[in-house]
């Protein structure tokens, strides 16, 4: 897993509280043993720090921008063998855990499932998708595995999964 955080992220309105350590002590208690590469581009010393005190995970500090800190993520995961799976994840994202109507589960075996289902996934799900103010969204497939109901969209934020061969395959063309 790839984490990127930053502290010169643009103004967006946010949940209440959801600060980016609260979403990273989100992350952690649900992805507790993820093999997890931080890169903490344009970070305060403080920030720095904070996630240090939260896990014992690698921090590689960088100021590449948004673009270029998701490149050098690109980059370390085009290292791995093809068939490793990896997650890549912004800072500013909840996960949820726990009982579904189709049973308890854990955030990292829906990506693994997912990902016997398509070649990117995640699981990141929009308002734009259901709102009548963004014509309800797309008109696409909805299909269920055995832990939860997915939905093809056209387009997705920058917290995804795939495979490392998909990374390899996309960047050859």
């Amino acid at each position: 897993i790839y984490y990127r955080i930053s502290d010169q992220s643009y103004t967006k309105v946010k949940l209440p509280g959801a600060t980016k350590e609260f979403c990273f002590r989100n992350f952690i208690s649900c992805f507790p043993n993820a093999d997890l590469t931080i890169i903490a581009d344009n970070c305060s010393e403080e920030t720095c720090q904070m996630l240090k005190n939260i896990t014992q995970a690698e921090v590689l500090k960088t100021s590449l921008s948004n673009a270029g800190s998701f490149r050098f993520a690109l980059d370390l995961a085009l290292q791995l063998p093809p068939l490793t799976p990896v997650y890549f994840v912004e800072d500013d994202y909840l996960h949820f855990r726990g009982n579904t109507e189709f049973g308890n589960f854990q955030p990292a075996q829906i990506i693994q499932e997912g990902l016997t289902q398509a070649q990117y996934v995640t699981l990141f799900d929009h308002p734009d998708k259901y709102e009548s103010e963004f014509q309800y969204g797309e008109v696409k497939r909805c299909f269920r595995t055995s832990s939860i109901h997915w939905r093809e969209t056209i387009a997705t934020c920058m917290t995804f999964a795939t495979t490392v061969w998909q990374l390899q395959d996309r960047k050859s063309t």
